[in-house]
């Protein structure tokens, strides 16, 4: 994501355009399989300096080659180019060209990378754990390309944004364990998108979800006085007010299991890589009873 400034704090307005340019003739139509030719068109600005290529509402309806939303299926270069809107309140302003253009290189492959679990529209559960595939195409091995690795990340709103991150640096190997976030929705996509480049591939089916509740503490003679203590906590917590052994686990706010152990009264527990932020805690004895804290982590 990139950001501009001007000195008199005026709201900056974005738009990314392609530098391409080419003369006609066969095979130059900017719309064409084309080695020059711009595929990309400009849009109006908006506050947000991200794009997606092709746009949020052609990766929803899974569309590829829209006119002026083509994504290249040839060797070439892209050459694009943010410009940033300064626009002052009387509505006057300028527009403002950045030195720092991006250049893609595009390789075509044998295949194509793309996700091909979730093809059709599914309904999970909120934390269901789920296996997402995908063909790889050779991007793990081609020395043009070399993405070892991938990061899987979950929309809510139809490929709008993709604000939640399920998984992070996995193996570029084509498979995956992932949990669905417990959050309802009837328009969930997985995206899965190469950790250190620009590529993705989004599943086609659309997934509902259901999201199932999670008790933020029972009533339960036996456990009323446990407590995790400090609470705020940054590095270290303590179950205090059971004299036996426990299963503990800690759930983020959208239903994310993030650490799961087996625990003792008064040892502590390391949280210190855990985000800062609201969490649920877990306990759960052998005889099968169970109370659920909150915690935050600074």
């Amino acid at each position: 994501m990139k950001t501009a400034t001007d000195d008199n704090n005026h709201p900056i307005s974005y738009c990314w355009e392609e530098y391409d340019r080419t003369g006609s003739g066969t095979g130059t139509n900017w719309n064409a399989k084309t080695t020059r030719a711009p595929l990309f068109r400009s849009y109006f600005y908006k506050a947000d300096s991200n794009r997606f290529f092709p746009r949020s509402s052609l990766i929803n309806s899974n569309s590829y080659s829209a006119a002026g939303d083509r994504v290249p299926d040839t060797n070439r270069t892209l050459n694009l180019k943010l410009i940033a809107r300064d626009v002052a309140p009387n509505g006057f302003g300028s527009f403002n060209y950045t030195d720092d253009s991006i250049t893609v290189s595009v390789k075509q492959t044998t295949g194509l990378f793309r996700v091909t679990s979730q093809a059709n529209n599914v309904t999970y559960n909120g934390n269901d754990n789920v296996t997402i595939t995908w063909d790889v195409a050779g991007t793990n091995t081609d020395a043009q390309i070399l993405a070892s690795k991938v990061d899987i990340s979950y929309s809510v709103d139809a490929c709008v944004s993709f604000p939640y991150v399920l998984a992070k640096g996995v193996p570029n190997n084509g498979s995956a364990q992932i949990q669905i976030p417990n959050i309802s929705t009837v328009k969930g996509r997985i995206r899965v998108k190469a950790s250190d480049n620009i590529f993705f591939d989004v599943n086609n089916g659309l997934i509902k979800v259901n999201p199932i509740v999670i008790p933020v503490s029972i009533n339960n003679t036996k456990l009323e006085d446990v407590e995790i203590y400090p609470n705020p906590s940054e590095d270290v917590i303590y179950v205090k007010g059971l004299n036996e052994a426990f299963n503990l686990s800690i759930i983020d706010m959208i239903g994310h299991q993030v650490m799961s152990l087996e625990g003792q009264t008064n040892a502590g527990i390391d949280i210190s890589q855990l985000s800062s932020g609201m969490y649920y805690v877990k306990i759960a004895t052998a005889g099968n009873e169970v109370v659920t804290r909150k915690l935050m982590v600074k």
